[in-house]
């Protein structure tokens, strides 16, 4: 047998075997399909012998009759061998591998790994990885993180593997603008730091120049302002300083006596004018009643039209009275 087993059944290299004749009749005058005897020698039959087979990916093995075991099939389960990624494996069904170096590592007919990179990233990065699914470590982080200077005039943009992987000493560096800071101090006077992140160092160390004068204001001089929060800076008035400000006293004086003076003259001037008229409107309100009382009553003032009638009515009784008698 070509199985290299023994053919258990008898011998047939010799065997008289019927043949007929397959040709096909053109018409019924032809005669019937001829038969022949011929010795032939027969093949072996199949081989019954069970043998060990293993799978196209080789997962399994299993029991077969030889004669099925030319015919190796897929056992129909994923392939799973490692890709080279190294972070997946082959999804193909069960499959003749080519070119792999051991049972575990992916051939060059397995499937090809086309995943993004699944890698964590680093704490503090938010961008995902740029390369498809690899072995080994993620290539440094080289989007750009924006974020605002200390002052928050400025936006800066810092590569994120430098921020991810910087201590806080570097950050602060980092989210530095590295310009004047424009903070003010509580003396009133610019912040002399460079950008930096809370409150402004030594504010009662201010270094500005600041001018100072004495009581009266006469003399000046400059002291730094540190002196001036601390009490040290004072200008002490002279000689001349008292002298003026003895004149500026008494010439302020002068001007308030002035001005008392002033404000007294016109308000008994205010008051002089209203008893003027207070006055004026009482001699008004005693001459009214006058006026009424001399006012002639109806009687005088129409007594001679009154008195005419009646006297001449008089006179013509009395005419009549003598021509009557």
């Amino acid at each position: 047998m070509t199985c290299a087993h023994l053919c258990p059944s008898k011998c047939h290299d010799a065997i008289p075997t019927k043949i007929e004749s397959n040709q096909p009749r053109v018409g019924p005058w032809e005669g019937r399909p001829t038969t022949r005897v011929e010795v032939l020698a027969l093949p072996c039959p199949p081989c019954e012998v069970p043998v060990n087979v293993t799978c196209l990916g080789q997962h399994e093995t299993i029991c077969v009759r030889c004669c099925d075991a030319a015919h190796v099939s897929s056992c129909h389960r994923q392939c799973g061998r490692l890709l080279a990624c190294g972070n997946h494996r082959c999804r193909r069904v069960c499959h003749t591998v080519e070119g792999a170096p051991d049972a575990k590592i992916a051939g060059d007919n397995c499937e090809r790994c086309e995943e993004p990179c699944s890698r964590p990233r680093p704490d503090g990065c938010s961008h995902p990885c740029l390369q498809p699914c690899h072995m080994g470590d993620c290539s440094p982080c080289v989007q750009m993180v924006r974020m605002r200077c200390h002052c928050q005039l400025v936006v800066l943009y810092v590569e994120c593997e430098r921020w991810t992987h910087a201590d806080d000493r570097e950050r602060e560096r980092l989210q530095s603008c590295q310009s004047k800071c424009p903070k003010q101090l509580p003396c009133g006077h610019q912040c002399k730091a460079i950008c930096h992140p809370g409150l402004c160092p030594n504010p009662k160390r201010c270094v500005e120049k600041v001018k100072v004068r004495c009581l009266c204001r006469r003399k000046k001089g400059e002291f730094l302002c540190n002196e001036l929060q601390s009490g040290l800076a004072k200008v002490e008035c002279d000689d001349v300083c008292r002298s003026t400000k003895e004149k500026l006293d008494k010439e302020m004086a002068e001007r308030e006596k002035t001005r008392l003076e002033e404000e007294a003259r016109r308000q008994r001037e205010e008051l002089e004018d209203f008893e003027r008229k207070v006055k004026g409107i009482k001699k008004k309100k005693q001459r009214r009643p006058r006026v009424e009382e001399d006012r002639p009553t109806f009687l005088q003032k129409y007594q001679i039209y009154i008195a005419l009638p009646v006297f001449v009515g008089f006179v013509a009784a009395f005419v009549y009275w003598l021509i009557s008698k």
